[in-house]
C-alpha cells in the first residue's frame, strides 16, 4: 500500500496503495511505511458482461467476444478486442486489459455518486481460501481525466493475504468464489476525489528486489551515528524503478520474506528534498514492520529485500511504486528518498 503520522495510515486496505476504510496504503504498523488500498460495495459480472444492459451480455464463457471501445467515444466504437470489458454500473467505462497494464477508457470527467465493485474477470485458477497469500496487483485512475496514479501491475504485483483487515474488505465482501487470476475492479473517494482502482489476483511470487546501485548516483546522504541523517537536495531526475544503495553493510543474516524486521528511517520529498517523515526523535523511533506480506508499499519491499541486518541502505522510490502521482493530504505525490537502519530480523 511512508506518511506523515501514524494514525493517518492505521486506516486500512491495499499499491498504492489493506481493507478497511479511505487510505492507499496500510498495515497498521506504521504509518508513512504501510501498504493498503480503498473499499467499496458490491461486485460479481464476469469478462465482457455489461451489468446496465443483461439482454447485450456476452457469454462469461467467452470473452473473445467481448466489444472494446474507442476512448474517445466507448459506446459507439465498433473496434474489437479479446481484453476489453464493459464497467457494469459506470455508464461510459469500458476497462482494456490487453496490455501489460489496464487502460480505462470513457469520456472523463465520469462522475460518481456511490462506491461500487465488480469482477472483470473471472479468472481460472484454484479458489481462494481466507488467509491464502495472493500476489495482489492494482492501478488506480483518477476520474477526473481517467489518467493514472498508482500502480503495481508492471512491478510486479505486491503480496498479501487474502484476509480482512488486509485484503480491501470490500473484495472480500463482494466477490463470491475468489480464484487465482481474477481481475476486478471498485471506486473510492479520496480527499474528495473518486479513484477507480482495477486489481488482479494471482499465486504469489517471488518480489524482486530492488535495483542496486551505487550510492554516489543517488542523492548524497550523510550518516550522524544515532541522529537522524541528513540529504542534499536531490539534482537530477527520480528514477523510473526502485533503486537501493547500501550505505553501511550489515553482518548480519540477508531479509527474506517473512522476517518480521526492526527498523528506524527518514524519508525525504524528491522535488525539494524537505523531510516528508522521520521516525528518529519519536515515541516510536524503532518499530517492527513484517516484509513479503504487503505490509510495507512496494518500494520498500523490493528495497529491503534481501539486505543484511545491521545494514543502512538508501532506497529511492518512484512515485508510482510509493504513494502515487497526485499529491493528497496524505501523499507528497512525489518520488522519495528513504534512508533506513535494520536494526534486526526475526
Amino acid at each position: 500500500m511512508l506518511r506523515k503520522s501514524w494514525a493517518a495510515w492505521l486506516m486500512v486496505a491495499a499499491l498504492v496503495l489493506s481493507g478497511c476504510q479511505g487510505q492507499r496504503d496500510t498495515g497498521g504498523d506504521d504509518s508513512s511505511i504501510s501498504q493498503g488500498s480503498e473499499p467499496t460495495s458490491d461486485g460479481g459480472s464476469d469478462s465482457g458482461t455489461d451489468a446496465t444492459s443483461p439482454d447485450e451480455s456476452e457469454s462469461p464463457d467467452d470473452p473473445e467476444t467481448s466489444t472494446s471501445t474507442s476512448p474517445d467515444d466507448p459506446e459507439t466504437s465498433t473496434s474489437t478486442s479479446s481484453r476489453s470489458n464493459r464497467v457494469g454500473g459506470l455508464t461510459g467505462l469500458r476497462v482494456d486489459l490487453s496490455g501489460d497494464e489496464p487502460v480505462l477508457q470513457g469520456n472523463f470527467p465520469v462522475t460518481v455518486t456511490e462506491a461500487t465493485a465488480d469482477v472483470l474477470e473471472r479468472g481460472d485458477g484454484e479458489l481462494i481460501k481466507v488467509g491464502d497469500l495472493t500476489n495482489y496487483s492494482t492501478i488506480s485512475f483518477d476520474l477526473k481525466t481517467g489518467d493514472p496514479i498508482l500502480q503495481s501491475y508492471t512491478f510486479g504485483g505486491q503480496p498479501l493475504p487474502y484476509e480482512e483487515g488486509r485484503m480491501p474488505k470490500v473484495i472480500i465482501d463482494s466477490i463470491e468464489e475468489p480464484r487465482f487470476g481474477m481481475t476486478g475492479y471498485y471506486t473510492v473517494e479520496l480527499d474528495g476525489a473518486w479513484q477507480f482502482i482495477v486489481f488482479r489476483l494471482d499465486e504469489p511470487v517471488d518480489l524482486k528486489p530492488g535495483v542496486p546501485i551505487d550510492a554516489d548516483k543517488l542523492p548524497k546522504v550523510t550518516l550522524n551515528g544515532n541522529a537522524k541523517p541528513t540529504l542534499e537536495k536531490p539534482s537530477t531526475s527520480p528514477p523510473p524503478d526502485t533503486q537501493v544503495a547500501i550505505l553501511q553493510e550489515g553482518d548480519g543474516a540477508e531479509i527474506q520474506d517473512g522476517d518480521l524486521l526492526t527498523i528506524r528511517y527518514a524519508s525525504w520529498t524528491w522535488a525539494d528534498g524537505k523531510e516528508f517523515y522521520s521516525s528518529y526523535g519519536t515515541s516510536n523511533s524503532v518499530f517492527d514492520i513484517r516484509i513479503g506480506e504487503g505490509r510495507m508499499h512496494l518500494c520498500l519491499e523490493r528495497g529491503l529485500k534481501g539486505q543484511k541486518v545491521g545494514s543502512i541502505v538508501e532506497v529511492a522510490c518512484p512515485a508510482r511504486q510509493a504513494f502515487g502521482e497526485i499529491k493528497t493530504s496524505a501523499s507528497p505525490g512525489d518520488a522519495l528518498v528513504y534512508v533506513v537502519e535494520i536494526v534486526a530480523a526475526n
